[in-house]
């Protein structure tokens, strides 16, 4: 008999479902250290002769560029006259400064292309020291870009920060014009313009390349590996990423994950001769000069690079394990912009271990309450909702942090969510996780065009979907499947353990009816999370139901 403890095997097909048809995983790669090593300077001016600290170098692979030089792996095409697309967005990077800040306050800008995602950094520079750092991601729409004497690309923006490792949206998506002119860009939106002129002569914030080593070295012994040295890209339908492992050392790491911001470490790698890891030594977009010490267990077996950090950074995708393939044409995250931005942020990202012994069973405990709340911006129909989540699930999370600041274990180790869209229909789904406990699960959806809140008996309207079809399909739906997971059981076993009963419990309208959590999933089907009868020490388990679907399940 199976132990149903949890909803996580029934939203990981879920999850599965969802995506399955809807993502275009082709994928490309760019060296992005030679990126940043190719910053073309203006044809008037040439680069101070500074001799700035380390610690304030532009990060190089250990070559110097030639001036003008375009950021181009072998063999790729490099930018075209015009609108610039996919790679041409690498005619955007350089760094540049706002003239109209404070005199004792600098305000500099760095752009960097990454595919079809331009990341601007922020930095405050108070007398030549760090102050502050934000970034707003930022995505081009090839479809909205204007020629001319001006280059103009059209698309929108989301700004974070990184608070110890971990980062969310501060506000939703807002439409933005860059605009490439002689001498800078222009940043406009919601009606004000920012001007910021190119300067090549300030140094970069992140520490150089050659120091990035210098530290590793430091850290660990070891040499960069021929067989792992490459392009590489990872995509699972719900994040993308990019990675490069140069033969001289230098280290570049892209991951995108739908609708969060994006993750960027720059700086240097070998394989730990100690540890047999491959060792890491970078620095994150938008932290500052933050050092990332990394550990990665590896693999690399049938042509794929097995990567897990084993120092469990905090807010590192690489913590749950990743599989590269060797990188293939140019790399883009395949995601529209829907996928890209984020109508949501996160009011409680809380996780950890905690020591846990039963018996004589001793084990450590993983523990997340991850609880997202729509951006409001004024709209009473989303604070409702947004309070309806804090009092379901922020109130649990704090029960359970509570009983872990008495050193006891949670009962309910983890609440997690996902979020999905169709045709207008925002969703976030939020459910629960537990040894101890049947799982919660809810389902919050809303139509923002019409700023309204919708229950089952709403969608089903919208769906055009009557109430009496719906529920006869998922009895249907319902009976296949318990049918299905029960197939194994002999006539005898049947009456011994009431089969009949749990079947009839599982189709009453106890259990069918429109209180059921409800998804309409990217692909436009219609998917309902309902309980199915057990055999264990639960009643009953959730499982994902397709009932205009012939699938089982």
């Amino acid at each position: 008999m199976k132990r149903l403890t949890a909803l996580a095997l029934t939203l990981v097909v879920l999850l599965l479902l969802f995506l399955t048809g809807c993502a275009d995983t082709k994928q490309n790669g760019d060296r992005l250290q030679d990126k940043l090593n190719t910053k073309q300077l203006p044809e008037t001016q040439e680069p101070a002769q500074t001799d700035p600290p380390d610690t304030t170098q532009t990060p190089t692979s250990g070559k110097t560029p030639s001036k003008g030089s375009t950021a181009q792996r072998p063999g790729k095409p490099g930018p075209e006259e015009g609108a610039p697309s996919g790679d041409g967005y690498s005619m955007y990077e350089g760094i540049y400064v706002d003239d109209q800040t404070d005199a004792d306050i600098t305000t500099v800008l760095e752009l960097h292309a990454y595919s079809d995602i331009l990341l601007l950094e922020y930095s405050y520079l108070s007398d030549g020291t760090l102050s502050g750092t934000w970034v707003e991601e930022f995505w081009p729409d090839p479809d909205i870009i204007a020629d001319g004497e001006l280059v103009n690309v059209c698309g929108a923006y989301q700004g974070f920060n990184i608070i110890e490792g971990t980062c969310d949206y501060w506000s939703e998506a807002t439409p933005c014009t860059i605009v490439l002119t002689e001498d800078g860009v222009w940043v406009q939106e919601k009606g004000y313009e920012y001007k910021y002129r190119r300067d090549e002569s300030l140094p970069c914030v992140h520490t150089s390349f050659d120091s990035q080593m210098a530290r590793l070295r430091n850290r660990v012994s070891g040499q960069p590996s021929a067989e792992l040295a490459g392009e590489w890209e990872y995509n699972d339908g719900l994040t993308a990423a990019y990675l490069h492992l140069g033969e001289d050392g230098s280290f570049s790491y892209v991951c995108k994950e739908q609708h969060r911001p994006i993750e960027v470490l720059e700086g240097a790698w070998v394989l730990d001769s100690d540890s047999d890891c491959l060792a890491v030594q970078a620095e994150r977009i938008g932290d500052e000069t933050i050092p990332y010490e990394l550990l990665l267990d590896y693999s690399a077996e049938g042509g794929g690079l097995f990567l897990m950090d084993t120092t469990e950074l905090p807010g590192i995708y690489l913590n749950y394990g990743m599989v590269f393939w060797p990188a293939a044409g140019q790399w883009s995250t395949g995601f529209t912009m829907e996928q890209l931005t984020s109508v949501y942020y996160e009011s409680m990202n809380v996780s950890g271990t905690v020591a846990v012994s039963e018996g004589f069973d001793d084990y450590e405990m993983y523990y997340s309450y991850r609880i997202p709340c729509f951006f409001s911006e004024d709209s009473a129909t989303l604070d409702q909702i947004n309070s309806d989540i804090r009092d379901r699930f922020e109130t649990l999370a704090e029960t359970e942090l509570d009983r872990l600041s008495r050193n006891e274990p949670p009962v309910t180790h983890m609440i997690e969510s996902y979020y999905t869209a169709f045709d207008g229909v925002e969703q976030l789904i939020l459910w629960t996780d537990s040894y101890y406990e049947l799982p919660e699960c809810a389902v919050y959806c809303y139509d923002r065009e019409r700023d309204m809140r919708l229950d089952t008996k709403a969608l089903l309207k919208r769906l055009g979907i009557s109430e009496s079809d719906f529920l006869a399909a998922v009895r249907v739906a319902a009976e296949a499947y318990f049918q299905a997971d029960n197939g194994f059981m002999t006539q005898e076993q049947r009456q011994e353990m009431g089969y009949d009963e749990r079947l009839a419990w599982t189709l009453s309208d106890e259990v069918i009816n429109l209180d059921m959590p409800v998804v309409v999933t990217e692909c436009g089907e219609l998917a309902v999370i309902a309980r199915i009868g057990a055999f264990a020490a639960f009643d009953y388990y959730y499982a994902t139901l397709y009932p205009f679907s012939d699938a089982v399940g």
